[in-house]
């Protein structure tokens, strides 16, 4: 079942999973012509404030690079470890014992809650 994160779309989640058993989204039909959730709806705004977080890092990762920061600290926590399918291993170097960056499993609402913080917007 896919775990992620949904608009929060009456008309949407119906075309994505017609019989609202929640079977392969985390969004059940409540038989009242309303929808029960797991915590994984966002506004069409709350998606914009994503992208627009994303977007903000993804040019700091850039210009981070183009200024030369190309130190390597993969994700790694629990059974994740992104060194295991990585392509790049030979040149890398990286090796058991370096630092690295451990894997976050927060709640859809703490994440956005993080982006929100950063941002400085408290709408939710």
């Amino acid at each position: 079942r896919m775990n992620g994160l949904l608009l929060d779309d009456a008309e949407v989640i119906a075309a994505m999973e017609t019989d609202g058993k929640g079977i392969y989204i985390p969004v059940k039909a409540d038989g009242k012509n309303g929808i029960k959730a797991e915590g994984c709806l966002a506004s069409l705004e709350t998606y914009g404030r994503i992208f627009s977080y994303v977007d903000k890092k993804l040019i700091n990762m850039a210009q981070s690079l183009y200024g030369g920061d190309i130190k390597r600290y993969p994700v790694k926590g629990g059974s994740d470890d992104a060194c295991k399918y990585c392509e790049y291993k030979s040149a890398c170097g990286f090796e058991d014992g370096k630092p690295f960056n451990r894997k976050n499993n927060i709640s859809h609402k703490n994440a956005i809650d993080l982006i929100n913080s950063e941002e400085g917007d408290d709408n939710g």
